[in-house]
């Protein structure tokens, strides 16, 4: 069983992996990089996994949760507004 270590495990990550995310625009990248981090900050800092597959489905389901509800900033549930684009 591995535990994530929040900012240990974050800075290993090698940068060519990182960027890849980025978009083209800096207002993307800056989009990616808070997305990143409230994933780091809410759900990897603590998490115990056995394997890539554990993770993936503990994270799809924190996904789900999440998104599932009210948003602070758009008073909009995430699933509701992507159903309207």
């Amino acid at each position: 069983m591995r535990q994530c270590q929040g900012n240990r495990d974050r800075d290993t990550v090698p940068p060519e992996r990182i960027s890849v995310l980025w978009g083209p625009s800096g207002g993307d990248r800056e989009k990616v990089e808070r997305t990143v981090q409230f994933v780091w900050d809410n759900f990897m800092v603590g998490i115990k996994y056995s394997s890539l597959a554990d993770l993936n489905g503990q994270v799809m389901a924190w996904c789900n949760k999440v998104n599932g509800k009210v948003h602070a900033t758009t008073n909009e549930i995430p699933f509701e507004r992507l159903k309207k684009s």
